[in-house]
């Protein structure tokens, strides 16, 4: 798979891998197909054809490397991008560098040597839905490369990546072991295969993983509405709901691990608020994952951030406990700059991907509203690549059946949107008639109105089906996706300055150079004398840095600032007096 990317952590409820998960065994020989190919694996070579079925005498690799873009390019292999820009290696009988004729291929890795090798397993994802008519997909084994004994039929599962576990226990100390995945296309125009991320463990004899610790509801189905389950990476404060705990587990010992519990602690901004008891598991066998959730009666009460920590609990000893805790860590937001006025999110906060078309369409997000008296100030989204200048885009609401509520005055894009976006740098756009905001389900988004161009809206992170969706043509067909637009509800007002061009506020504050890679100089025009607190905040709303300038007399006023602690990214940086604030984006660039 893709490399993992910084993450932004999140808030309720939601998502973020846990911090001390997947600790087990490490894996002694894998591939995660972002090298390429090995050199010593075997893939069966097939035929190129013509829609008619006529062999064009050319012979191809049966088996390539690409992303999920790659796998649907003939609209009939839809693998999901988890993670976006995932890369992975797949057989496609419809795809480029096929048309092809795939009853029987095959992808056969080179001898591993497992001398001394005790309690093995092999895990990995695949991607095998089996639809259009497709046959089968199967593991094998072989000792001596040319006599091969079946270790798994692999179940289909619709419109998703399986984690897969292969007891090969069987095979311990062997000095020669070869893998063949086989798959059949049935003899039909199908769909095709998929696999990464492969892994090949020696396992403890008792030893339960947690694999990811969440807020958030897990198990939900965001077409279930009437609560706030789903996953967000921000809610403000006057939306938030009793938060609602998820972790992943997983046994990855060679004995069944019986009644598995978890227990967990909560904190706001390092304020302890109690702890939550998770239901007990039913005894997972080898290999098998399950999802604990624990729903809890604490409700945020500030702005800030929200921290879930969890320790697995079990009967008897764990022999690698080092992966038996982890936690995952929210975000409250509120009114004004330092507090993310008020955006409800759900995506990363880290550019991934896009989407985007040359034709009208809507890039949504799904959010749940469930107190009343909240207000629909507007939306901000981050433009993709490829958006081009002079193209006319609005924000719109819409309910949770995608009947009008509300949109912005329409905007044309400019040449600062687009230097902005390369940061990270949202544009933001006031809903006209500021909506009140009844407990339901809204779709918030990004609409390209008109121009001759291509328009794109960035992305970041996964989500679970039915809270992202893209909306295109005239009648705006309806296409879920598992890739997050980053657009956002604000549920108060951005501040005078952040979204003016040249970044100047009531103070006129300049940063150069914006980007910086080194040290920055800061330039405002003071209108009184009076003491100036200069503050640095990140996407989190977090103060990275912080110092008092004392009293200022008035006029131009320029300081030398060190950026030396910031990495890379992008930051709001302001100056503060007791009668006035400005703000402006500083991209650090190094």
């Amino acid at each position: 798979m893709r490399k993992a990317l910084p993450v932004f952590l999140a808030f309720l409820p939601f998502t973020l891998i846990a911090q001390g998960g997947e600790k087990a065994a490490a894996c002694f020989w894998s591939n995660d197909f972002e090298s390429g190919i090995p050199l010593d694996w075997e893939i069966t070579q097939v035929e190129r054809q013509t829609s008619a079925g006529v062999g064009l005498g050319e012979f191809v690799p049966s088996f390539t490397l690409g992303t999920a873009t790659d796998a649907n390019s003939g609209g009939y292999f839809p693998v999901p991008d988890r993670p976006i820009g995932n890369r992975f290696i797949m057989a496609n009988d419809d795809a480029s560098p096929c048309n092809c004729d795939m009853d029987t291929v095959s992808l056969t890795t080179g001898p591993i040597d497992l001398t001394g090798r005790t309690g093995l397993a092999l895990e990995f994802r695949a991607f095998h839905e089996m639809t259009l008519g497709a046959g089968e997909a199967i593991v094998e084994a072989s000792t001596n490369g040319s006599d091969w004994n079946l270790v798994d039929t692999l179940d289909p599962v619709a419109g998703a990546w399986q984690d897969l576990f292969l007891d090969l226990s069987a095979y311990d100390d062997a000095p020669l072991l070869k893998l063949r995945f086989r798959w059949s296309d049935g003899g039909q125009w199908s769909s095709g295969f998929a696999l990464d991320d492969l892994c090949l463990r020696e396992r403890f004899m008792t030893d339960v993983s947690i694999v990811g610790v969440r807020l958030g509801n897990d198990t939900a189905s965001a077409f279930v509405t009437g609560d706030q389950r789903l996953g967000y990476s921000q809610v403000p404060l006057e939306q938030a709901a009793p938060a609602i705990i998820s972790v992943e587990v997983v046994n990855r010992g060679t004995t069944v691990a019986p009644l598995v519990s978890a227990h967990a602690w909560l904190e706001l901004n390092g304020t302890d608020l109690g702890d939550a008891p998770f239901p007990i598991s039913p005894s997972l066998q080898p290999g098998e994952r399950t999802t604990l959730v624990v729903e809890t009666m604490f409700v945020p009460n500030s702005t800030g951030d929200l921290v879930a920590s969890v320790v697995l609990i079990q009967p008897g000893n764990d022999d690698d406990p080092s992966d038996n805790t982890g936690s995952a860590t929210m975000r409250i937001t509120g009114p004004g700059w330092n507090e993310g006025y008020g955006a409800m999110a759900i995506d990363d906060d880290q550019i991934q991907g896009s989407i985007g078309s040359t034709e009208g369409f809507i890039a949504a997000n799904r959010f749940e509203i469930v107190n009343e008296g909240s207000t629909a100030h507007g939306a901000s989204a981050v433009l993709g690549y490829g958006s081009q200048i002079d193209e006319v885009v609005r924000a719109i609401i819409m309910d949770g059946n995608f009947a009008f509520i509300d949109t912005s005055l329409r905007h044309t894009i400019a040449q600062a949107d687009l230097d902005g976006a390369a940061g990270g740098l949202p544009v933001y756009l006031p809903f006209a008639n500021v909506p009140a905001l009844d407990p339901g389900d809204y779709f918030v988004g990004l609409q390209r109105l008109a121009g001759t161009g291509y328009v794109s809206v960035a992305t970041s992170g996964n989500c679970t089906l039915g809270q992202s969706v893209l909306m295109e043509g005239a009648t705006f067909d309806i296409a879920w996706t598992d890739a997050i637009p980053m657009v956002r509800l604000h549920l108060n007002d951005y501040g005078v300055g952040v979204d003016e061009p040249g970044g100047r506020g009531h103070l006129g504050l300049r940063v150069s150079p914006n980007p910086a890679t080194g040290p920055i100089t800061l330039a405002w025009d003071q209108a009184r004398s009076e003491r100036v607190v200069v503050r640095v905040i990140d996407l989190f709303g977090r103060t990275c840095l912080q110092f008092d300038l004392g009293h200022r007399s008035t006029g131009p006023q320029r300081i030398e600032m060190d950026a030396s602690e910031l990495s890379s990214g992008t930051y709001t940086i302001g100056i503060a007096t007791p009668s006035v604030t400005s703000c402006t984006r500083l991209i650090i660039a190094r």
